[in-house]
C-alpha cells in the first residue's frame, strides 16, 4: 500500500509548557524531578523511554522567566484526554463532565513530546458537533495515521518560508500515537 502525505502545520512554541507561567502556583505533583529530565531528557534508569512525535525535538528555553521562575509551574493547567479515550468518545462533552468522568487529567512532564491540539468548528449555538460528525472524522483520521500509512508534512507556506520540509513519516506515527494526549477545545477549557 502506498504512502499518502497531509499538510499540517505545527507551531515552533515550546511542547513542555502546558499552561501559563506563574511563580507563585502551586507546583505540579511531578515537578520535582531535575530540569533535564522534565524538559525531555531521556528517561530515569530503569524506566522505558516512550517515543515523541519528533525524534529530535527543537525545544527551546523558556522565554521571558524571571530570575529563579519554575518553568514548570503553571497557573492554568492543561487537561488532556489519553489515545484510548479519544477513541472512545461518541460524542464532544464539556471540559467539566469529561473531569467529572474522569476523561481529562491535567498535563504531567511525562506528556512532553506526545501532546496533539486540535480546534474545531461549531456547528450550532448550543454544541460544537451535535451528531458527532467532526469527532468521527478525526477519530477516523487519527486511526488512519496509527496504522502507519501516512506521513505528515510541513504547510506548504512554511516550505517556502523556511525552505524546508519536516516530515513524520508514517512508521513514526504508528509507534507514538498510542502514547499521545490529546487536547481538545470542548473538552479541554473549563
Amino acid at each position: 500500500a502506498g504512502s499518502s502525505r497531509v499538510d499540517a502545520s505545527r507551531h515552533a512554541e515550546d511542547p513542555t509548557q502546558g499552561g501559563y507561567l506563574s511563580p507563585s502556583a502551586p507546583k505540579p505533583r511531578d515537578a520535582m524531578a531535575p530540569a533535564a529530565a522534565a524538559l525531555g531528557a531521556p528517561a530515569a534508569k530503569g524506566s522505558a523511554a516512550v517515543p515523541t512525535i519528533f525524534p529530535q525535538e527543537r525545544r527551546s528555553p523558556a522565554a521571558g522567566l524571571v530570575d529563579g521562575e519554575d518553568p514548570l509551574s503553571m497557573l492554568f493547567p492543561m487537561f488532556l484526554m489519553s489515545w484510548d479515550v479519544m477513541q472512545g468518545l461518541e460524542l464532544m462533552m464539556p471540559h467539566q463532565e469529561m473531569r467529572r468522568l474522569g476523561r481529562v487529567v491535567p498535563w504531567r512532564s511525562d506528556m512532553s513530546g506526545r501532546i496533539i491540539f486540535v480546534s474545531h468548528e461549531w456547528l450550532s449555538s448550543a454544541h460544537p458537533d451535535p451528531n458527532g460528525e467532526q469527532l468521527r472524522t478525526l477519530q477516523r483520521f487519527l486511526r488512519r495515521l496509527a496504522s502507519g500509512g501516512v506521513a505528515v508534512e510541513s504547510d506548504w507556506r512554511l516550505q517556502l518560508m523556511l525552505g524546508s520540509n519536516e516530515v513524520v513519516p508514517g512508521s513514526r506515527w504508528k509507534a507514538v500515537l498510542p502514547h499521545c494526549h490529546f487536547w481538545l477545545d470542548f473538552c479541554s477549557v473549563p
